[in-house]
């Protein structure tokens, strides 16, 4: 995947701006530790890393809306992940989008507990069962 500029890099995770965005702000989180989709990152075992891309991706887009005087609310923040086989490539990824979305592909594509997608926090609390 091509990106703009890398915005986080930790020991479990790196995160950056795709060049396509899809929202008024769209950031990419992804593991360092490969997982091939949100399929095989369904354990439990995968917990904490799950909780803490969901921070990071939250965290810079909060940064971002703080940045142009706006305040993220809950409403417009969009998290999730492409199910197989509609996954763009074979490592995990999660989506984290700053609503509106900023055309009908973007709202298909990136469209809530649809078949081909799933929120971050389904997986979540999927995980903690």
């Amino acid at each position: 995947t091509q990106f703009k500029n890398l915005l986080h890099d930790d020991d479990l995770c790196v995160a950056f701006q795709p060049l396509k965005t899809a929202g008024v702000q769209h950031i990419l989180v992804v593991p360092k530790h490969h997982i091939k989709t949100v399929k095989e990152f369904s354990s439990g075992e995968w917990i904490d890393l799950a909780m803490h891309m969901g921070q990071v991706g939250r965290d810079l887009l909060e940064f971002f809306a703080q940045e142009q005087s706006r305040t993220l609310e809950d409403e417009n923040l969009r998290m999730l992940y492409h199910r197989p086989p509609f996954n763009s490539i074979d490592h995990l990824h999660l989506h984290c989008i700053e609503l509106p979305l900023l055309n009908k592909r973007c709202v298909l594509k990136y469209s809530k507990e649809k078949f081909y997608c799933v929120e971050h926090s389904t997986v979540v609390k999927n995980m903690e069962r």
